[in-house]
């Protein structure tokens, strides 16, 4: 399934079960108006999704190689720099906005080479309620360049020759040569949170790295710009199915 279409699944899953929990309407009095028991019910705060099938990782980017029809659910604990709309167009997600050819967002250098920028939106935390930064954009490329690992020699990496982070807030990604979709990243390269992995990944080989528990049930992905009504996304696995449960407001409007 590709990228449009796995988008579609994800919105069918998610408005499925809003419409058949929409609140009816509820109880008047005499005059007409609510009554006050139904005044006082508290919405709904949580919103389950079933996926058929266990992906053994939760990353948009995983280390380990599965189909893309256990996909779906993933948009939920993962953000991207930009994400592709029903038409293939980037729009932004983390990032203020996507690197426009012939501006300082997106530069050609007479060798071949580019330069996209990014500007991070503020307040990004992980779940665990850690601050994102471009530093984990950084340690991403590393992660994902490292040839044992399985994605340097697969785009977009094996055009990137490196991601620095001139504040907590810019990404610049350059480019040994040019990459005609460089502002459409969408699920190509993520950030990992740097206060977990960077430990481990230069304490441990390439395979006990791959396999460490943070990639399938102990997973930290990206949260909310702002976190403070407690939203969450969480997982639960189970046989051949995994249930996705998301804590916090839900519109139906």
């Amino acid at each position: 399934m590709d990228r449009v279409g796995s988008l579609k699944t994800l919105v069918a899953s998610l408005l499925l079960p809003l419409i058949a929990c929409a609140p009816t309407a509820g109880p008047t009095d005499g005059a007409g108006g609510v009554s006050s028991d139904s005044a006082r019910q508290v919405p709904q705060r949580t919103l389950a999704i079933a996926v058929r099938g266990e992906p053994p990782s939760l990353a948009l980017k995983a280390l380990v190689a599965y189909g893309r029809s256990l996909r779906g659910s993933l948009p939920l604990f993962n953000g991207t720099l930009d994400w592709l709309d029903e038409r293939g167009v980037a729009n932004p997600y983390l990032a203020e906005a996507v690197p426009q050819l012939n501006s300082d967002t997106w530069r050609v250098f007479t060798d071949g080479r580019m330069e996209t920028t990014y500007r991070l939106k503020p307040n990004l935390t992980w779940q665990d309620g850690a601050s994102l930064s471009g530093e984990d954009f950084v340690f991403a490329w590393r992660v994902y360049s490292t040839p044992q690992l399985g994605h340097a020699a697969s785009p977009p990496m094996r055009f990137i020759e490196e991601v620095i982070a001139p504040d907590p807030r810019t990404v610049v990604i350059r480019w040994r040569e040019p990459f005609a979709e460089a502002d459409l990243l969408d699920d190509t390269f993520q950030a990992l949170p740097r206060h977990i992995l960077q430990g481990p990944f230069q304490d441990l080989d390439p395979l006990a790295f791959s396999h460490l528990p943070f990639w399938s049930q102990d997973y930290v992905g990206w949260g909310l710009t702002d976190s403070s009504d407690g939203s969450r996304a969480r997982s639960s696995k189970g046989g051949r199915s995994t249930a996705t449960r998301w804590e916090g407001p839900v519109s139906t409007g």
